[in-house]
C-alpha cells in the first residue's frame, strides 16, 4: 500500500504544479528518473517494476513523451503507460 501512495503522490505533485504550466524536457526527464527509482525500490513486485521502468525509460528516450506539454497530460500518459504493464488501477 506505501508503495502505491508514494507512486500517486510523485504523480499528483506533478498535476498540481504543473497542470496548467510548460512542461520542460528536463523536467520529464527528472520525473521518469525519480519514477523509476520509486518503483524500482517500492513497488511490491520487483519484476513488474523493472518492466514499468523500462518502459517509461525506453518511451522517453524514443520521444514518445515529446509532444506532451502539460504536466497534467504526462501524469496522464504516465499513469496509462504504467497501468498497461501491471494491470494495477492503483496506480
Amino acid at each position: 500500500m506505501k508503495q502505491y501512495l508514494v507512486i500517486a503522490l510523485l504523480l499528483g505533485l506533478l498535476v498540481s504544479q504543473a497542470s496548467l504550466a510548460q512542461i520542460t524536457m528536463q523536467q520529464k526527464h527528472e520525473l521518469v528518473n525519480e519514477l523509476t527509482e520509486v518503483l524500482q525500490s517500492k513497488y511490491v513486485f520487483p519484476d513488474v517494476a523493472d518492466s514499468m521502468a523500462a518502459l517509461i525509460t525506453a518511451k522517453l528516450q524514443a520521444g514518445q513523451y515529446d509532444t506532451i506539454s502539460r504536466g497534467e497530460s504526462l501524469a496522464f500518459q504516465l499513469t496509462r503507460d504504467l497501468q498497461n504493464i501491471s494491470r494495477d488501477l492503483h496506480l
